[in-house]
C-alpha cells in the first residue's frame, strides 16, 4: 500500500511503521513532488522558504491520481496557512522528560536532606525551590494550545506569488516576489523597493565581472553614500549557473531627510555571453541578527539563484 503524504511528513512515522518502509515512501514522495512541482519548488522547500502542505490530493493513495495536484496550480496550493515537517514530537518528549528528572530530583534531594540534617523544614523547602523552579519555567511562557495530532514546530504564511522582469534590451530575467513593488524599470533593467531597502538590477554589454562591481561602487554618488567600506567578499557569488563576483560594504546613507543611516550593500557581477548584469542590494545595517548584515539576505540569495540569461 502507499503511505498518504500527511502520514509521511509526520516525524513520528518511522514509530508506528519501520523505517524501512517510510524511508523509501518519503524518496517515491520526494521524486513525484519533483516530477509535478519541479526542481525550483523543491529546492524552496530544501530551503525552508516554503513549506509543503498535505492536500488530499496528494494524500491520495493512489500515485496515479496524485497528478491532479498539478491542477491546484502553486497559488491554489499555498491559499492557506501550511505546516512544516513535525518535529514537535521530539521537542515535547525531551521537555517532559527534562520535568521528571527535575520532579526525581527534588524528591531524592529533599530525602538526603531530611536523612542527614533530620530537618523536615529544610526538606521541605528545597523540594518546594525545585518544584517551583520547574513549575515557574514550565508555565511561565504562557498558555498554548495543546497540540494532538500531526502537529509542527510552527505556521507560517504562504509566499505571495512571483513577479517576473524581462530586460528587452539583455534578454535576461529577473524573477521575485510580487510584495517587492516596482520603483523604476526601463530596457536595461529595474529597481524594486523590498521591505526595508531596494534592490536594482542592471544589465550592460561587454565588460568584465569584476570591473563592473567596481565601477558600480565607485559611482555611486557621494551625497548619499558616505563612508564606503568594504565587510567581506562573497564567495560562491553568482547569478543563476552563473559564477560571479560580489561583496558587501558598509556605509551611511543620507536620504532626503539629511539622516544619516547605517547601512550595509552587495554588489553582485556576473558576465555570459557578452552580457554583464550587476545586482545592488542596499538594507539597513542589523550585522548582530543577519549574515553579512543585511536583513534580506536570503532572499536577495533567492533573486540571483532564480535570476535566467537569455
Amino acid at each position: 500500500r502507499v503511505l498518504p503524504a500527511s502520514f509521511l511528513a509526520d516525524s513520528k512515522a518511522s514509530e508506528s511503521v519501520s523505517a524501512h518502509i517510510v524511508g523509501p515512501e518519503r524518496g517515491a514522495m520526494w521524486r513525484f513532488l519533483r516530477e509535478t512541482r519541479g526542481d525550483r519548488f523543491l529546492r524552496e522547500v530544501w530551503c525552508n522558504t516554503r513549506a509543503l502542505e498535505t492536500t488530499p490530493e496528494l494524500d491520495d493513495p493512489s500515485l496515479g491520481n496524485r497528478d491532479t495536484l498539478v491542477a491546484l496550480g502553486t497559488r491554489a496550493a499555498l491559499a492557506t496557512p501550511i505546516l512544516v515537517f513535525d518535529q514537535s514530537g521530539y521537542v515535547v518528549n525531551a521537555l517532559r522528560g527534562l520535568i521528571n528528572e527535575g520532579l526525581l530530583g527534588a524528591c531524592l534531594t529533599g530525602l538526603m536532606v531530611l536523612l542527614f540534617l533530620r530537618d523536615l523544614r529544610s526538606a521541605l523547602i528545597v523540594v518546594a525551590t525545585i518544584v517551583g523552579v520547574l513549575a515557574a519555567s514550565r508555565f511561565g511562557a504562557g498558555s498554548h494550545s495543546t497540540c494532538t495530532s500531526n502537529c509542527s514546530p510552527k505556521l507560517i504564511t504562504p509566499l505571495p506569488e512571483e513577479a517576473t522582469y524581462r530586460s528587452s534590451a539583455y534578454h535576461y530575467v529577473v524573477n521575485y516576489t510580487s510584495a517587492w513593488k516596482v520603483r523604476t524599470q526601463d530596457a536595461n533593467g529595474i529597481t524594486l523597493g523590498t521591505r526595508v531597502g531596494f534592490v536594482q538590477i542592471a544589465g550592460t554589454s561587454g565588460g568584465q565581472a569584476d570591473q563592473a562591481l567596481q565601477s558600480t561602487v565607485s559611482g555611486l554618488p557621494s551625497a548619499n553614500y558616505q563612508d564606503v567600506t568594504l565587510v567581506a567578499t562573497l564567495k560562491g557569488a553568482h547569478l543563476a549557473d552563473q559564477d560571479g563576483v560580489g561583496a558587501v560594504y558598509s556605509a551611511n546613507f543620507l536620504g532626503s531627510s539629511q539622516t544619516a543611516t547605517k547601512v550595509r550593500f552587495a554588489v553582485i557581477a556576473a558576465t555570459r555571453g557578452g552580457v554583464t548584469v550587476v545586482v545592488l542590494a542596499v538594507n539597513p545595517a542589523d550585522p548582530k541578527n543577519s549574515p553579512n548584515g543585511l536583513p534580506e539576505g536570503q532572499q536577495i540569495d533567492y533573486l540571483c539563484t532564480e535570476f535566467g540569461w537569455s
